[in-house]
């Protein structure tokens, strides 16, 4: 039911020589209270990590720290979850298409 919803995902570079950023998005996804439709809504809060690898001599020093986090919410509509209300849209943020069993 979940199929198509994007819950960890990461992007960077690395110039092959230690030295690069990476960005880690992981989302945790709650289900809430059942609506009209009987579906439940989904709470879905997303983290990010930036990790930053420089080379110190001959050593490759990474310092992570964490990125903004946020916070959606999901609602069944028309047999698919969509962003609730006026939530920014999030380019690699997925609808979860609901199938017939």
């Amino acid at each position: 039911m979940l199929d198509g919803l994007i819950v960890e995902h990461g992007l960077g570079e690395n110039n092959g020589n230690c030295e690069g950023e990476y960005t880690t998005t992981k989302r945790t996804i709650t289900p809430g209270p059942k609506t009209v439709a009987r579906y439940r809504a989904l709470k879905v809060e997303q983290t990010e990590t930036l990790d930053t690898s420089t080379r110190k001599g001959d050593d490759c020093v990474s310092d992570e720290r964490p990125g903004p986090s946020r916070q959606f919410e999901l609602v069944y509509d028309k047999g698919r979850y969509v962003l609730s209300g006026k939530a920014e849209i999030d380019p690699l943020f997925s609808t979860i298409e609901i199938g017939e069993r």
